[in-house]
């Protein structure tokens, strides 16, 4: 079965998680992705964890990098010194055949190999190159080097879920990442749809501030219009039915009945309570909000008294809307994610398949897939020149000459 973007070729001059994490996406989706490194690979070949576990793991008695191959499954691998003329050249061609060039490394930087649009497009007007930044393409920061974590801080994210006289949190990693590349994914798609009608490619800006801008819209929104906005505080939630509760056996309970009116009294019977439901302290919406801290406080000495397995039997009863608070060995164990495949296999050499989280769009005719694990450093250097026509000879010459791996 054919899927959505095959017979599309990506040059992906990505790092670190944010371009390649876009990247594994168009190869999901059937694009014939070329991951291009340096000689000896890209940085995050050799990271070795900051919040998160080690990359290095081993699988049925072989090493494999999960960070790796997470971002770079169903690549090709292409090695190659940008900084010799000779390799520049050879990149230069590869563009005349490709449809997508994409990067997240600093404008100077590719400025410097000339591998800037005005370069790439002039070698191929159809060409649609996809530029991720930290902060932006103008601006007084628009050369700064931005990490995920960071831009969560500039954007106020840290700040607003970070309850007063608390330490700082500090978000886990490369989420804003996963999300900028999804949205550099999506932006290509959209470039080349253009291309169908118009016959030319462009250029198209992506960034980690404007991505979280636009992930924070609920927060930013009402900034723009002047109106200072509130940290969440459990104890004081003016909508009770949408909190979090801990259990007898000290795990969480997490409810979002926003509609309190039609679900008050359906919460009322789970807590085995009826006769709170015309209580006047509780009995509408306003009152609730008004008697909210009241309410919580008597909402959780009852959800202390039984465990979660308890709870989730009677809240699934009363149809309320709930979840239980997991940790992420229980996630992906949960039967809903295996029942959706938002886990998804892929062929390794190591384990026979490697489980990878699915890139999160489903189509009904064209399945996404991972279709081969990620490239070692040069894999596929031979494969890729000889498709756009160097002969053997010139492989072996330019091989020679230290240009490539």
């Amino acid at each position: 079965m054919q899927r959505v973007l095959e017979g599309t070729k990506v040059l992906d001059m990505g790092h670190v998680v944010a371009g390649p994490s876009g990247a594994s996406v168009l190869a999901d989706w059937g694009a014939e992705v070329i991951k291009i490194e340096p000689l000896r690979g890209e940085w995050i070949r050799h990271y070795h964890g900051h919040m998160e576990a080690d990359p290095v793991v081993e699988v049925d008695g072989e090493e494999i990098n999960w960070l790796v191959e997470l971002l770079n499954r169903g690549k090709k691998g292409l090695a190659i010194d940008l900084k010799n003329e000779l390799g520049r050249a050879v990149l230069h061609r590869m563009v005349e055949h490709a449809d997508v060039f994409l990067s997240n490394y600093e404008a100077s930087t590719l400025e410097k190999l000339d591998l800037d649009y005005d370069t790439l497009s002039a070698i191929n007007p159809r060409l649609v190159y996809a530029m991720l930044t930290g902060f932006g393409p103008t601006g007084p920061d628009k050369d700064e080097r931005g990490y995920d974590q960071l831009l969560w801080g500039r954007a106020g994210l840290s700040d607003a879920i970070t309850n007063p006289g608390r330490e700082l949190v500090v978000m886990r990693p490369a989420m804003l990442d996963r999300m900028t590349g999804d949205h550099m994914a999506l932006g290509i798609v959209g470039a080349l749809l253009w291309r169908e009608k118009s016959g030319l490619g462009q250029r198209i800006d992506i960034s980690l501030f404007h991505s979280a801008l636009w992930t924070l819209g609920l927060d930013v929104e009402p900034a723009l219009m002047g109106v200072q906005g509130s940290r969440f505080d459990r104890t004081k939630s003016k909508i009770p039915l949408a909190n979090i509760y801990r259990s007898r056996d000290h795990r969480w309970i997490m409810l979002s009945m926003m509609a309190s009116e039609d679900d008050w009294s359906s919460l009322c019977a789970v807590i085995e309570r009826p006769d709170l439901v015309d209580e006047p302290r509780f009995a509408d919406h306003q009152s609730r909000t008004d008697n909210c801290e009241e309410l919580i406080r008597l909402l959780d000495e009852i959800f202390a008294g039984k465990d979660l397995d308890t709870w989730e039997v009677r809240l699934r009863e009363h149809d309320c809307i709930y979840s239980r608070v997991q940790t992420f060995d229980e996630v992906v164990k949960d039967p809903q994610v295996r029942a959706n495949a938002f886990i998804c296999e892929g062929p390794h050499p190591a384990s026979e398949t490697l489980e990878y989280v699915a890139s999160p769009v489903t189509f009904s005719r064209s399945r996404a897939a991972v279709t081969s694990p990620a490239p070692e450093v040069g894999e596929h250097t031979d494969e890729a020149l000889s498709g756009v026509g160097f002969s053997p000879e010139e492989i072996d010459g330019l091989r020679r000459e230290g240009v490539i791996a």
